[in-house]
């Protein structure tokens, strides 16, 4: 009878917290995806512009003369399955033409799970420029492909091939970065990460261009 007892408390503990989390969810959720989403769009006009590092001054005053609409793009995947990215369609208001593509997209590190945007020029053929949004990567090893001298190495690539990753710095015309000191797995999660999203969208973009003359025909 003890230990009977004993299992109810914990279940109804257990169940207590369970509604507790949720709750939290419910009342935080949306403010933390809001929060994530301007996060992510503050990073737009630097990756566009190939500097990560643009101040958030400079990104605001930038962003004011874009319009960003933000499109869906589902991908097959090997094993019946399907990927869906989030990629962001840019142009410059008024007569200012296309500025370019930004997708969303995340694989697996060194640690745990990177969290990134590549940036592609209007007609996919050249990367813009990345940055590094969310990484649980090695404090002070892995963790430095959110810094600038890594992120900047990949502004200006062409997409149309893989961009690979070396221990030493690439030679001139290489479509390539140099790893991390000592984080080379961390280094080459990124070029993974980048390497699909960047054949995804390039693939994709009839289908994306259909969707944003579709959303622009709405108004929205």
């Amino acid at each position: 009878m003890k230990y009977l007892k004993q299992a109810w408390l914990v279940l109804l503990l257990a169940i207590a917290f369970g509604a507790a989390l949720a709750g939290v969810q419910v009342t935080w959720g949306p403010k933390i995806d809001a929060n994530r989403e301007q996060k992510a769009r503050m990073q737009i006009p630097g990756i566009l512009a190939g500097r990560p590092d643009l101040s958030a001054a400079e990104a605001a005053d930038a962003l004011e003369n874009l319009l960003i609409r933000k499109l869906k793009l589902s991908v097959a995947t090997p094993g019946g399955g399907e990927t869906t990215y989030e990629v962001y369609a840019v142009s410059r208001k008024g007569a200012g033409g296309e500025a370019g593509w930004v997708v969303k997209a995340k694989g697996s590190g060194y640690a745990d799970v990177i969290q990134l945007l590549v940036g592609l020029s209007p007609d996919g053929r050249k990367i813009t420029g990345m940055a590094v949004l969310a990484n649980n990567e090695t404090p002070g090893l892995g963790n430095k492909i959110a810094n600038a001298p890594f992120e900047e190495q990949f502004a200006g690539l062409n997409a149309e091939t893989p961009v690979t990753v070396t221990k030493e710095k690439p030679p001139a015309g290489a479509n390539g970065v140099q790893a991390i000191s000592g984080a080379t797995i961390s280094s080459e999660a990124v070029s993974e990460i980048v390497n699909k999203a960047v054949e995804a969208v390039r693939a994709g973009l009839p289908a994306l261009r259909k969707q944003l003359s579709e959303v622009n025909a709405d108004g929205e």
